[in-house]
């Protein structure tokens, strides 16, 4: 008799259950893809989050990249001030007027064409005298295929200075040359060393002292490289 009585409550609770699943069943086929589609929308509606329904990082990822160029940028240019900085200083210690001192003129006129502002310029002059720390280098080297090179530089010491250097021209397979090896082929002028001649070099060469030079002159301390290299 009891599997009877139940029979009736079986059956109930079986259907209930039935239209449970079917409902969720539904509720997956039909309204959660219209649902996500509503999210896909929305969120294309930004342009920095979504391609094609999917959420990018893209915008931020380009920001990023921005933010990491102007940070190289503004340091590439404080590390250019600094330089053109110090050569002010240092040429104004013979005389503070440019007018009669033709190296402190022209490293002026170069702080100028790089937009290094006039009070930083007019600092530098008047600091010139605190500026006894610092000493100028000559350094003279040999590069490929003959070619030759007078790389000048300011520092507050030369010894650490002169050891840098000869490890960038040893990491580029130059080497540094002795003292009146390499300047009797260069003319000194106002503003500074220019090559009496020019050396031919091959394509290889010039990849190579191109890369040298752009090594040295990312240095802290070298104000200027001059080669007679055909570049």
């Amino acid at each position: 008799m009891l599997p009877k009585i139940l029979f009736p409550f079986g059956q109930t609770l079986f259907f209930i259950i039935f239209r449970v699943i079917r409902s969720l069943a539904y509720l997956q086929v039909r309204v959660a893809p219209h649902a996500l589609n509503i999210m896909k929308n929305n969120a294309c509606h930004d342009k920095l989050f979504c391609k094609q329904g999917t959420r990018l990082m893209s915008g931020h990822s380009k920001w990023s990249q921005i933010k990491h160029k102007k940070g190289v940028t503004d340091q590439k240019r404080g590390a250019l001030f600094s330089k053109l900085i110090k050569a002010i200083s240092v040429a104004a210690r013979d005389n503070p007027k440019p007018d009669a001192n033709p190296r402190l003129r022209s490293a002026i006129e170069k702080a100028r064409e790089n937009n290094v502002p006039n009070e930083n310029i007019e600092r530098a002059i008047h600091k010139s005298s605190d500026t006894e720390k610092l000493s100028e280098v000559v350094i003279e080297a040999y590069g490929p295929e003959k070619s030759a090179f007078i790389i000048e530089g300011i520092t507050d010491n030369t010894n650490r200075t002169i050891a840098e250097i000869k490890q960038i021209l040893g990491d580029h397979d130059m080497k540094m040359a002795g003292q009146g090896s390499v300047l009797w082929s260069f003319e000194k002028t106002d503003s500074g060393w220019k090559p009496q001649f020019s050396q031919s070099i091959s394509p290889e060469a010039h990849t190579q002292i191109t890369e040298a030079i752009e090594a040295l002159e990312d240095h802290d301390d070298i104000q200027r490289v001059t080669t007679n290299a055909s570049l």
